[in-house]
């Protein structure tokens, strides 16, 4: 329809730089960074798809250090990365299912909110306190699994931001009239 063809047009026009599109955050020379909703500072903010994708990259992660470890500081060390990894990973889920029930336009159910919080208690701590008193792993080794997902999910925002904010683009040449060259 007219609409589209007309790039004055509010469904028309091409999104600003750092507002979301359909496919995600706009960048500099029309091309889009995949993800949802942009903040005023541009950051892309999480959601389900943002969950799932930190916890494929903590265990991709952490199957690499967990290896690194067993190599360099014996499987005591790699056992309690292991295990403050999967701990960690959990507090993460447990924290995300527990924000979609509470955080929700429809009737919350607190039946099922309490079912996930005893649960998120038993796994995340119960599981903290079996590997901090069993005393086989070192606490500096569950410590740092655990942190494992703050860790990637820190990277990930300075990446994304990085990328946002055009600090990998390619300069253009310029030419002995001041047009572009390349």
């Amino acid at each position: 329809d007219a609409a589209t063809d007309n790039p004055t047009s509010p469904r028309g026009a091409a999104p600003p730089e750092g507002a979301a599109s359909p496919g995600g955050v706009a960048l500099p020379g029309g091309a889009t960074l995949p993800g949802g909703p942009v903040s005023p500072g541009g950051t892309v903010l999480s959601g389900p798809d943002a969950v799932r994708r930190i916890l494929i990259s903590s265990t991709w992660f952490g199957a690499v250090v967990i290896l690194a470890a067993w190599v360099y500081f014996g499987w005591p060390w790699a056992l309690g990365f292991a295990g403050g990894v999967l701990v960690g990973g959990g507090n993460l889920f447990f924290l995300a299912a527990l924000i979609r029930e509470i955080i929700t336009t429809q009737k919350r159910n607190f039946q099922r909110i309490a079912l996930l919080l005893a649960i998120k208690v038993m796994v995340v701590y119960g599981g903290l306190a079996v590997l901090l008193i069993w005393k086989v792993p070192p606490v500096l080794s569950v410590v740092a699994g655990f942190s494992l997902v703050l860790v990637v999910i820190t990277l990930r925002a300075v990446g994304r931001e990085l990328l946002a904010g055009g600090f990998f683009r390619i300069p253009t040449r310029k030419g002995k009239d001041g047009e572009s060259a390349t």
